[in-house]
């Protein structure tokens, strides 16, 4: 059943995001062989009928004003918290920092946010934003990945989380080796993902402290592409696999995975 159509006039659709029956935005990207090296050109669209009609309400530029989308950086989809207020994270990459705007009138003005830098970090590190998700209206969490580098040289990774809807940021702890994005059910309940070996870690504490849950199955050597949990048990996963992307479930909190789907 078609209830509507948006018709931007370039670019291609990369995310739709709906926070409740009426308000969704659609996220176009330009395909990246018709950009300049460096930039990112993007546009935000909004509904508040249900996607029956859509609006142009934000489009990157190079004017540098107030408000308004910059062309440069690397941008990832959206995340809305409700009509009013959403993120787009990102990088900057090649030692410019990580990309994090934020609108508080339902996606047509923009404003970068600035996080607190972990001790020895810096704000030109080449890091980006990712795992940016609200569990409730008040509460969520973000990784910044590559803050700094350690003696032997690795990314040091950290947890920021939010109590007051993302109008500040909290610097938590750093993440595990290896790991680089965080699922949060709540508060308490999180995992994280040992990206070279594919093993799953658990937190019952917010990500102060993590231990084994299991390890997602693979017969290749690429990284398990995506994971998430309904319940503290129940969760699923985009598996790596030599010939596509399995979809595979755990109702024992990640100790152990069915295939739902094969490629």
């Amino acid at each position: 059943l078609q209830v509507g159509r948006a018709s931007p006039s370039w670019g291609f659709p990369a995310a739709l995001d709906f926070v409740d029956r009426q308000h969704g935005w659609l996220f176009i990207r330009q395909d990246g062989a018709l950009e300049t090296p460096g930039s990112d050109m993007v546009a935000i669209y909004g509904t508040s009928d249900s996607g029956a009609s859509w609006k142009q309400l934000a489009q990157t530029d190079t004017s540098g004003l107030a408000g308004h989308l910059p062309q440069a950086c690397s941008k990832l989809s959206p995340v809305f918290l409700n009509a009013s207020t959403g993120w787009i994270p990102g990088s900057c990459g090649a030692g410019a920092g990580y990309f994090l705007y934020m609108t508080r009138d339902g996606g047509r003005n923009w404003a970068v946010v600035a996080l607190r830098m972990p001790a020895g970090g810096t704000l030109t590190c080449d890091c980006v934003i990712e795992s940016l998700r609200f569990w409730d209206s008040q509460h969520g969490a973000l990784v910044l990945n590559g803050a700094y580098q350690d003696s032997r040289g690795y990314a040091q990774n950290f947890l920021y989380t939010t109590i007051d809807g993302g109008r500040s940021w909290q610097l938590g702890p750093l993440l595990p080796a290896n790991a680089f994005s965080v699922y949060f059910l709540d508060a308490a309940h999180a995992w994280t993902l040992d990206a070279k070996a594919n093993d799953l870690l658990f937190s019952g504490d917010g990500g102060r402290h993590w231990s084994a849950a299991g390890t997602i199955p693979s017969n290749s050597n690429a990284v398990v592409m995506d994971f998430q949990f309904v319940t503290s048990q129940i969760g699923w996963a985009l598996g790596a696999d030599s010939r596509g992307l399995p979809i595979l479930k755990t109702v024992d909190g990640g100790a152990t995975w069915t295939t739902q789907l094969s490629p």
